[in-house]
């Protein structure tokens, strides 16, 4: 009798569903919300990135010298603002003219538009910071004018 009651016990698996499921439970979730978090990332980089291009490129559609800086960040702002909150300051959205570089004259100005982001995590993952910035920039040459 003790050694059938033994064997009914070994050979009961009713429960190994739940516990297999329980010890992959904690995995799964961090993958996922590591998913999440990337995919938030990405969004978010290419979103300035985008909101950087579009600013330098308003210096193509128009006089290059003629167009303000306040005017250049709003171009940014409106580009980035359906889908991040990215405040219209000099230090989230600087702009530059550089002379010194290559290629850029008084005839060829050039324009530099950056844009940078305080990005933040859902999550605090181990051995990383929860909230960081990300920068974009781009750089224009207009044509000779």
């Amino acid at each position: 009798m003790l050694t059938r009651l033994r064997d009914i016990i070994a050979r009961d698996e009713r429960g190994a569903a739940a516990m297999e499921f329980a010890l992959l439970l904690a995995p799964l979730m961090l993958i996922l919300l590591g998913a999440i978090d990337f995919g938030r990332f990405a969004f978010a980089a290419i979103t300035i990135s985008n909101a950087a291009r579009t600013g330098a490129a308003n210096c193509q559609y128009s006089s290059c010298a003629g167009i303000s800086d306040g005017d250049i960040r709003q171009v940014v702002h409106d580009e980035a603002q359906p889908h991040l909150d990215i405040p219209m300051t000099s230090t989230n959205i600087p702009i530059s003219r550089p002379t010194a570089d290559p290629g850029c004259t008084a005839s060829r100005p050039c324009l530099r538009v950056g844009v940078v982001y305080a990005f933040a995590t859902l999550v605090p993952w181990p051995g990383m910071p929860a909230s960081f910035n990300i920068v974009r920039q781009a750089q224009i040459v207009t044509a000779i004018q």
